[in-house]
């Protein structure tokens, strides 16, 4: 089977019986209105404006003939409408005329598929993405049911458009009939992800309007930043106090634990700053630790705590945060340690070979 050609299709359905399918004139800015079948968000105005201004306007407007109210109604380049109208408001009167591409009169079916088709190249919003494969597909279905040929399933139609899947449309479909219109409005105001609001509209109502007071009151997925590591540094003293026994049972180096116990025991240090009997113990020690008995010990292996998220939607429900996962077994924990509690790698990031 060929495959669809909207513009073609689109162009089949406003050839007029005679004549030209549209003609082209200069326009005041006040005789034009916005299309209420416009659903797609005007952003960078502004920055729209400053390019027209500078080097004009590339493209023109597309309006529908004049309506009762004596109004065009546009069918595509609303942003360009909107730059243009600043511009006006500025002072600059050259852009108070606009060049329009007057169309022949067509169904509000076939105008608003020409609207989605204007819009089609734009980059959109996930929620944009959405309302533009509903309305695509509710618009071809309402032809279908008037008789008009439409070559091939209105999903895949969609999908070809939006050049995503059928099953990404799928996935619009179920966000838009089964997701409450709460939690759709967070949707559309780009609080709550694709993927979360997909999870949450396969939920019960009940489920959905807690997730949506838990919005409400601020629960939301919170920034992927890194935790701060703490320091383990003790605080600067003076005095020398006696620690308490540790309750770490990990292993260590006795090569390294000698040269601490070398260096603590006032190699280089003035003795007048050794505590009294400082030394001798420090010597005595020596002997306990170079007579220790030894254990036996598997070879050191290294991991790195890396941060894991928890899916949108479950964090929206649960409110389940951020862990760290080891990279050496995947265990995840609420925070890190010096070492995996699971699978006892040093969680330094370092290489097994070293």
């Amino acid at each position: 089977m060929a495959k669809f050609d909207m513009a073609q299709f689109l162009n089949a359905q406003s050839a007029p019986a005679a004549g030209a399918p549209f003609t082209v004139k200069k326009i005041p800015l006040c005789e034009i209105e916005p299309s209420p079948m416009n659903f797609y968000g005007m952003r960078e105005i502004e920055k729209l404006a400053r390019e027209i201004e500078l080097v004009g306007l590339l493209e023109n407007l597309v309006v529908t003939p004049k309506q009762e109210n004596g109004k065009y109604r546009l069918i595509a380049g609303e942003r360009r409408y909107r730059a243009l109208t600043l511009l006006a408001d500025e002072g600059k009167d050259a852009f108070a005329l606009a060049p329009c591409k007057v169309e022949e009169e067509t169904s509000e079916a076939v105008e608003e598929l020409k609207l989605i088709y204007a819009n089609s190249k734009r980059e959109l919003t996930d929620a944009e993405k959405m309302q533009e494969a509903i309305r695509l597909e509710t618009r071809l279905k309402e032809l279908k049911a008037d008789g008009v040929k439409v070559p091939g399933r209105v999903r895949e139609i969609a999908a070809d458009l939006l050049k995503v899947s059928p099953a990404q449309v799928g996935i619009y479909e179920t966000i838009d009939k089964k997701l409450t219109p709460e939690l759709k409005a967070e949707f559309v105001a780009g609080k709550v992800g694709i993927t979360a609001a997909h999870g949450l509209a396969k939920r019960p109502h009940e489920e959905q309007r807690a997730a949506a007071e838990r919005l409400k009151a601020g629960v939301v997925p919170p920034k992927k930043t890194s935790k701060k590591k703490k320091q383990l540094q003790e605080p600067a003293s003076s005095v020398v106090s006696r620690p308490e026994p540790s309750e770490k049972d990990d292993l260590i180096s006795r090569k390294a634990l000698m040269q601490r116990l070398h260096d603590a025991g006032g190699c280089g240090a003035p003795p007048e700053s050794w505590a009294d009997g400082y030394d001798k113990a420090i010597n005595l020690a020596y002997g306990m630790v170079e007579n220790a008995p030894t254990v036996d010990a598997a070879p050191v292996v290294h991991g790195e705590w890396k941060e894991w998220w928890p899916s949108s939607c479950a964090l929206i429900m649960t409110g389940e945060e951020m862990l760290y996962r080891c990279t050496r077994c995947d265990a995840k924990y609420a925070d890190t340690s010096n070492f995996c509690p699971n699978c006892g790698a040093k969680m330094d990031g370092g290489n097994d070979n070293d």
